[in-house]
Formats: C-alpha cells, structure tokens, sequence
C-alpha cells in the first residue's frame, strides 16, 4: 500500500480524477477535525500528574497472574486427584479438589463431607500419594 496518500488539505477535482486514471492507487481523504476536538482529552492521557501517567502508560507493569496456580488446581479437579492439604495451624485434611475461585477452594473428604477452605488458611498442598512434601520454610 505505498501508493496511499493521507492528507489534511481538500484534495481537487483534477487530482481525484488523476488518481482514478492510475490502476491500484488510492488516495484517502482525511476530513478537518473541529476545533472542538483539538481541544477534548482523552481519558486515558495523564492530567499532568506524572504517577498517574505512569500507572496507565507503563508498558513494564507485572502481570496479576501467571495463572500457574489456576492451571495446577485444573489438573488436579479433572483427574480427580486424592490432595492433602495442610492448614496453618497443622491440621491436616485429605480429599479431592471439587472446584476453587481466587478465594478458596472446595474440598470433598473421604467421608463424603464438603469443607470449603479459605486460601489464606491454607500452609501448602500436596498430593496424598506423595510420602511427605519438601520443607516450606
């Protein structure tokens, strides 16, 4: 597309018809921009106020997830995975992951009793066939 031309200034009659002579070109009319919108900012620019416009435009941001841990849990709910899970306070409970969100995580014991657990309550979690998990520190 190196034969497009983009302008501000109205094209003439005779210019338009030249470029339709020439097969393959193409010229594109840019219409003039009210003065109203010279003036109108967009949201997204900074205020002058350098943070904000950092926090917005900063390309280098961390991501808010890897989604490693989503991932894990998925594994572990479709195969049906026997878990134990340690929580804070020692206690340990034993089950499969039924399903999870960013908050907690539903576990069915082997006595078929349903406990919802907080993830912040939570020590670490290892699979149940594994003899003991490597020290969290």
């Amino acid at each position: 597309m190196s034969n497009m031309i983009l302008t501000d200034e109205p094209v003439s009659a005779e210019a338009q018809q030249g470029a339709a002579r020439l097969p393959g070109t193409r010229k594109l009319i840019r219409p003039p921009r009210p003065a109203s919108a010279a003036t109108r900012r967009d949201p997204l620019h900074h205020n002058g106020d350098p943070l904000t416009h950092a926090l917005i435009h900063d390309s280098h941001a961390p991501q808010e997830s890897t989604h490693a841990e989503a991932f894990y849990f998925q594994k572990q709910v479709q195969t049906q995975t026997l878990m134990v899970v340690v929580l804070e306070d020692g206690e340990e409970l034993e089950g499969v992951i039924e399903w999870y969100d960013r908050n907690s995580v539903k576990l069915r014991r082997i006595n078929r009793q349903r406990t919802l657990i907080y993830k912040s309550s939570i020590k670490y979690i290892y699979k149940a066939g594994e003899n003991q998990p490597p020290f969290v520190g």
